[in-house]
């Protein structure tokens, strides 16, 4: 299993504000709609937004469907011609007990975790059977400010992916 992610790129001082986001469903708030002034403007296929939320192109989402792949859908933005954001729709259940991950302070109000150290352990989840799927753990990346959407897929999926010269994804190998 590969983990994909965006490529890191610096954030500049003075955009985080400490603020925690706990109580709102991103991916619920997503589905219900996305303002029509939210645009997004990037040379990258794959691109990091705000929230912990990936957007993809056109280009990447042609990639997707002519080839089979399944397990993500993607939600328009009336703002943008060109780009999506991406959601998972296969969430494989994770042994949260024994995934390797460390859970740091729960919120009070909704207990999600304030921070959570290390990638779930592969062999801690159940893995779709399509070697053609893009899915995620049960278990997010979460940080102070937003729970980072992390997908997983095959090798498969990223020698497509490669050939097709998607753009703004790190591949990490997923132990």
């Amino acid at each position: 299993m590969v983990v994909m992610r965006v490529k890191p790129t610096p954030i500049p001082p003075g955009l985080t504000s400490g603020v925690e986001h706990f109580s709102i469903d991103y991916h619920a708030a997503i589905q219900r709609g996305i303002d029509p002034d939210v645009s997004i403007r990037a040379k990258q296929d794959f691109v990091a937004c705000d929230y912990g939320l990936i957007a993809i192109s056109d280009r990447f989402r042609s990639v997707l469907v002519n080839n089979g792949i399944s397990g993500v859908s993607s939600v328009a933005l009336a703002g943008s011609d060109n780009y999506a954001i991406l959601l998972p729709d296969v969430v494989a259940e994770t042994d949260v007990d024994h995934c390797g991950v460390e859970f740091h302070r729960p919120c009070s109000c909704c207990g999600r975790y304030r921070e959570t150290c290390l990638f779930p352990m592969i062999d801690t989840m159940t893995l779709p059977d399509s070697d053609l799927t893009i899915f995620a753990s049960a278990v997010p990346a979460e940080n102070v400010h937003t729970a980072d959407q992390w997908f997983l897929t095959t090798k498969t999926v990223v020698d497509i992916l490669r050939a097709n010269k998607i753009t703004g994804v790190e591949y990490s190998e997923a132990y």
